[in-house]
């Protein structure tokens, strides 16, 4: 391999990252190769060697709405970070967090990792590049069937990681989980390698959570003994609402629409790659809403990409703001549906369909 990359004047690190894109194929040489290579124009025309010392200006927001912390290490030296994924508001994150900027942050927080390995290996006096991996805990308490919105994120991130950073991933330990985890795992896991799947491990207890993490290297708030960082605080929901929560652009395109009882509204938006679309309504009481994508050459509804999965909205008081960019190359249709599940009476919703000029998710 390395002689094939010398051989075509290609950059590489180390030994061990063309290991872990050779381990990534199976050790098929051809393909390793190959993913290498576009990984490796990849990180160059982004210039991704800028993270983690540049925050992505498209991803401040991130910093606020999202309760996380880059915060010890594992029982192996493994860095380990912190999600309170539950925690997060899933309308302001809606309404103030593109596609790019949610992969933005994605990649700034892998680089991040990246980083912490290499001081891993200095505090535990071993060679460079003998730490490889991430640990992560997601605490997904106060997560909600509203959560299953932020689904539409989950197809670009990962397919980001496993084609530019594979093998990095060690451990995803959950963490005070629900009933409504199991029904976002059964959608997201099958999104997920076989091998990275294994890697999700649900923490019943605190203790379970200790056999992987000891508490020397946890905050307080998991039975640790590290100061609880304030990024970990709970996020004043309110207060993030009125920033980030203004529909006032749209309020001059909004359509009105009755609703009847127990009845379904669709609408369709037209969607071509290398743009961006926005999505915003209102409605006077909860509402059940759903979105998907329709590729054109889709034979079947298999083929159909979930972009929001139906949940109840509360949509009364602030707007549900969304945006979507395709991320597979492919032209199609964003279909919005909109349910009404009440026994009698209309619910009145007012909504808004836009093509955005902005820049699409990086590929």
């Amino acid at each position: 391999m390395k002689t094939s990359l010398q051989t075509q004047q290609i950059a590489y690190d180390s030994d061990q990252q063309l290991l872990r894109f050779l381990r990534a194929r199976k050790f098929d040489l051809e393909k390793s190769i190959e993913m290498f290579v576009k990984h490796r124009n990849w990180y160059v025309q982004n210039d991704i060697q800028k993270y983690p010392d540049v925050f992505p200006h498209k991803a401040l927001a991130l910093a606020e709405l999202v309760p996380s912390a880059y915060i010890g290490f594992d029982r192996e030296g493994h860095p380990v970070q912190i999600e309170r994924t539950g925690k997060m508001d899933v309308p302001t994150i809606l309404s103030a967090v593109s596609g790019a900027a949610m992969l933005e942050g994605f990649i700034w927080g892998q680089q991040t990792q990246i980083r912490r390995c290499e001081e891993s290996c200095e505090r535990l006096g071993l060679p460079a590049n003998s730490i490889e991996r991430f640990t992560q805990v997601m605490d997904l308490d106060g997560l909600s069937s509203a959560h299953m919105q932020l689904a539409q994120f989950l197809s670009p991130i990962t397919k980001c990681g496993e084609a530019n950073f594979p093998e990095r991933m060690y451990k995803t330990l959950i963490v005070n989980h629900g009933w409504v985890f199991s029904m976002i795992w059964a959608i997201v896991k099958l999104t997920l390698d076989p091998i990275t799947r294994e890697k999700v491990i649900v923490c019943g207890s605190l203790e379970e959570l200790h056999k992987h993490i000891d508490p020397a290297q946890l905050p307080v708030r998991y039975g640790g003994q590290l100061e609880d960082p304030i990024t970990l605080n709970d996020p004043d929901v309110e207060a993030l609402r009125r920033k980030y929560l203004n529909d006032d652009k749209y309020v001059s395109q909004y359509q009105t629409q009755a609703v009847g009882s127990g009845a379904h509204f669709e609408r369709q938006l037209r969607v071509e790659v290398g743009k961006n679309y926005a999505y915003c309504f209102r409605a006077s009481e909860e509402i059940k809403f759903k979105a998907v994508f329709i590729p054109d050459e889709a034979a079947s509804e298999e083929e159909h990409i979930q972009v929001s999965v139906e949940s109840k909205i509360e949509a009364q008081k602030w707007p549900t703001l969304g945006t979507f960019a395709s991320t597979n190359g492919k032209n199609g249709t964003l279909v919005l549906t909109w349910h009404n599940d009440n026994w009698w009476g209309n619910k009145e919703l007012r909504y808004a369909l836009v093509e955005e000029v902005e820049e699409a998710a990086t590929q």
